[in-house]
């Protein structure tokens, strides 16, 4: 008898230290998911963190009456169809097939001096800039300083070409909004594009800012859906990813068309070019899933 009470005894122990260890597991996570919830409100992790209350960033530059003199456009007829490039130090041997499809290809050098010989060959546009904001900043490069003579159809390129997708590819006899290589048409879920941030990069060809990444406007924080909220307006952010189905063009090889950049105000773009300051850094990813959804966008987003 005795025997069978000592081990009642035992079996009640082992299910009371079990359930307080259970108890003790529950309020664990409950601790552990409080603090999440004040990370997400206090460090960025939700993708509204730290948006300023307020008028967004486009309406700052929409009153800038100096924004003409900002960029002072190229003058020259409006093309056609243009190719617009993105060049640092690759060899554009490749490009001697594709030029005579285009009535104009403007290549933007941005990595010291370039092989005036090649650029002759190719007849081309060479433009030197500085080696800001990747391919992106050189796309917004473009947009604001050729604003008023945009071609019909631009085709948007780097210095590398895609095998399965050269410039030519995108020429159609009725031309999309926008178009992307195959294979670049990614689709995230909402909450996972939103949340996108990237705070450690090594910056592409700059040794010399070879760095943990500081964003201008969010530091270590934020995320890209903040910043869409920061610069354009969280009415505006949320319609447009919806709108897109949280889908967008990697790797920075698209098509344009003229009316659907003119969509949207002039002041839109240099908003978002303000961000960039070096080569590759974080708002660049921000802008390389941004351009399919703004372009695609049916609505003009505007202050």
């Amino acid at each position: 008898q005795k025997e069978k009470q000592k081990e009642k005894k035992k079996e009640k122990e082992k299910k009371t230290k079990k359930m307080i260890q259970q108890r003790r597991n529950i309020f664990v996570m409950m601790m552990l998911l409080l603090l999440f919830l004040l990370l997400d409100q206090t460090t960025g992790f939700g993708h509204r963190a730290h948006v300023q209350q307020g008028r967004p960033l486009l309406c700052k530059f929409r009153d800038m009456k100096n924004l003409t003199r900002a960029y002072h456009e190229y003058i020259r007829p409006t093309p056609r169809r243009e190719l617009v490039m993105s060049v640092c130090h690759e060899s554009l041997d490749w490009l001697r097939g594709e030029i005579h499809k285009f009535d104009s290809v403007v290549v933007y050098h941005k990595c010291g001096s370039y092989s005036q010989e090649q650029t002759k060959r190719l007849n081309v546009t060479v433009r030197s800039m500085e080696n800001i904001g990747s391919c992106d900043g050189t796309y917004l490069h473009h947009i604001l300083m050729n604003w008023e003579s945009l071609a019909n159809f631009t085709v948007f390129y780097k210095g590398t070409e895609e095998a399965a997708c050269p410039p030519s590819y995108f020429i159609r006899p009725n031309h999309p909004p926008t178009e992307c290589c195959p294979g670049n048409l990614l689709t995230s879920s909402r909450t996972r594009l939103n949340s996108f941030r990237m705070k450690k990069y090594k910056f592409s060809h700059n040794p010399d800012i070879d760095h943990k990444v500081y964003h201008q406007y969010f530091g270590l924080e934020g995320s890209l859906g903040s910043w869409w909220d920061f610069v354009m307006g969280p009415h505006f952010s949320t319609q447009m990813v919806d709108h897109s189905h949280a889908t967008f063009c990697a790797r920075g090889f698209f098509s344009a068309s003229r009316e659907s950049l003119h969509r949207h105000p002039k002041y839109l773009y240099a908003a978002f070019h303000s961000f960039q300051m070096y080569s590759m850094e974080e708002v660049d990813h921000y802008l390389e899933r941004t351009w399919y959804s703004l372009i695609n966008f049916p609505e003009t987003i505007n202050c």
